[in-house]
């Protein structure tokens, strides 16, 4: 699995409500919402382990990015710890944001 995954999903959600899903559904994230003068609002998330999420709300279909680049670097099994990270995402955190039109993995 690449270190870098890009989804593209199609969600009807507010800002604030895709906030409170990723929240919810990734509590191990520290969350934050910003506004990006070329992309347009974002939000943006990372973990103990230097994963990153961010979520691009500006156009649509909305884009999301994680990136495993310096993630469980000292772990026997990497491939298996970001292979479950992305089963949890397609399996409980995409149903509520929409639906997925691409995904580059």
């Amino acid at each position: 699995m690449k270190d870098f995954i890009n989804y593209y999903i199609q969600c009807s959600l507010s800002k604030k409500q895709v906030f409170d899903t990723m929240v919810h559904t990734l509590p191990a994230f520290m969350w934050r919402q910003g506004d990006s003068d070329e992309q347009g609002p974002y939000i943006s998330g990372a973990d103990g382990n230097s994963i990153q999420i961010k979520l691009w709300l500006g156009e649509a279909p909305i884009g999301m990015s994680i990136s495993f680049r310096r993630a469980w670097m000292d772990v026997g099994d990497r491939e298996k710890s970001k292979s479950e990270l992305v089963e949890v995402i397609d399996k409980s955190v995409i149903p509520l944001l929409g639906v997925v039109t691409k995904k580059d993995a």
